[in-house]
């Protein structure tokens, strides 16, 4: 072992907590937290509001109300992938007849899908305020019908459309990588930079 050798430079600890001072970033967070955060309030209170409010219910038929979720968040999944899907085509469809359409720009059509020419943006948060919306009323519908004792397939209906409007916000957010955007490039290079020094 040879103790005149040079000892290799300490690693300087990044605090990665810094990610929290870029406010889209804090932006995304807060929204997604939020959504899970009303999504794990009314799954985790089914069996105790269901039990008080519906007395007729016995521990199987509690049980069985799980189900309006996990159905709801089945036919969200789906429902959100194609709707995701059929935006981006609907886009590209736009961009490619616009670069058709005008040759001063110099991009071909196969050209549109390329990262320095797609609005992944616009493709992946436009419907994020219409869905936000709904996950909104109908978490408020669920919590009235189930103060007024309404009939059990009302909280039930709630559920199911609730639990499918969980699932595009978050997941329309997720697919949008604020640093790689062209939106927030530079700041992305700043903020590698500064990991760097």
């Amino acid at each position: 072992m040879d103790h005149d050798a040079p000892k290799p430079p300490k690693r300087i600890l990044n605090n990665p907590l810094r990610i929290f001072f870029y406010l889209d970033v804090l932006n995304l967070l807060v929204f997604n937290a939020i959504i899970y955060a009303v999504f794990y309030a009314v799954n985790t209170t089914i069996s105790t509001l269901f039990a008080s409010k519906y007395p007729f219910l016995n521990e199987t038929d509690i049980g069985l109300c799980f189900l309006a979720i996990g159905g709801g968040m089945v036919f969200g999944a789906v429902l959100c992938g194609r709707m995701l899907d059929a935006d981006y085509q609907r886009i590209k469809k736009k961009l490619v007849k616009k670069a058709e359409g005008d040759p001063e720009k110099r991009i071909r059509p196969e050209d549109v899908t390329k990262e320095e020419n797609f609005p992944i943006e616009r493709a992946r948060l436009r419907t994020v305020p219409i869905f936000t919306a709904i996950f909104i009323v109908t978490c408020a519908g669920y919590g009235w019908s189930l103060q007024r004792e309404a009939n059990i397939a009302v909280p039930l209906i709630l559920q199911i459309i609730c639990m499918s409007s969980t699932f595009l916000p978050p997941t329309s957010s997720a697919k949008w990588d604020p640093f790689h955007s062209r939106l927030y490039s530079r700041r992305y290079h700043e903020y590698c930079a500064d990991v760097a020094n």
